[in-house]
């Protein structure tokens, strides 16, 4: 069994410059990874590398 990270609204909480060394560096451990968050410009920096679900 795979475990999950999840990130509750973790992009409103870091500056833009680490919140993309963040993603980087979470993306290493090639684990499957949840984010939440309200506001889509936040994930700019994984657009092109994340599956978006807008409920």
């Amino acid at each position: 069994m795979q475990s999950i990270l999840l990130f509750d609204e973790i992009a409103s909480h870091i500056d833009g410059k680490n919140l993309e060394l963040f993603f980087d560096e979470i993306s290493k451990i090639g684990m499957q990874t949840w984010y939440t968050g309200n506001d889509i410009q936040l994930f700019q920096a994984i657009e092109n590398k994340a599956l978006f679900v807008k409920l």
